[in-house]
């Protein structure tokens, strides 16, 4: 997805952009939703330089998204079935420990895979791709969303 939107702070090398909220931000959950709810805010590593008041066009790929996602959740819950398939075979109570035990495994592999490699792979993180016309913006920030992935 490429999302138009306005810097509205710099801070530390962040800068927090702005975007108005369209249909497909209930979906994402990647930016935070403003307490009026029609617009949402991002936080980006400033890498273009940009300045306060300055319109930006944002990449986010929705396919590494669906990926990360798919293996931060999909891990903990398969070993979670596999705990308690193999613990049926022994006894209830060995379901039950097996499943907890599958579900701490699952979730200690998949937080160090997301932190130490998913997040510092250039697909799987949002980037500030360019700088934009305020004309460009305000023509874009209205539109469907387009998938360019």
């Amino acid at each position: 997805m490429l999302e138009y939107g306005k810097v509205a702070r710099i801070k530390d090398g962040e800068a927090t952009i702005s975007f108005c909220r369209r249909g497909e931000c209930d979906k994402c959950r990647l930016c935070e939703v403003t307490k009026d709810g029609a617009s949402c805010v991002l936080k980006l590593p400033n890498s273009l330089d940009v300045a306060e008041g300055d319109f930006v066009k944002v990449k986010i790929c929705k396919t590494s998204l669906w990926r990360k996602w798919t293996a931060l959740y999909f891990l903990p819950l398969a070993l979670t079935a596999i705990g308690a398939g193999v613990g049926t075979l022994m006894s209830a109570g060995a379901s039950a420990i097996l499943a907890v035990a599958g579900l701490v495994a699952g979730l200690a592999f998949a937080v160090p895979i997301d932190v130490c490699v998913l997040r510092k792979r250039k697909g799987f993180k949002p980037y500030i791709a360019e700088m934009c016309t305020e004309a460009e913006y305000q023509k874009n920030k209205a539109l469907p969303v387009k998938n360019d992935r």
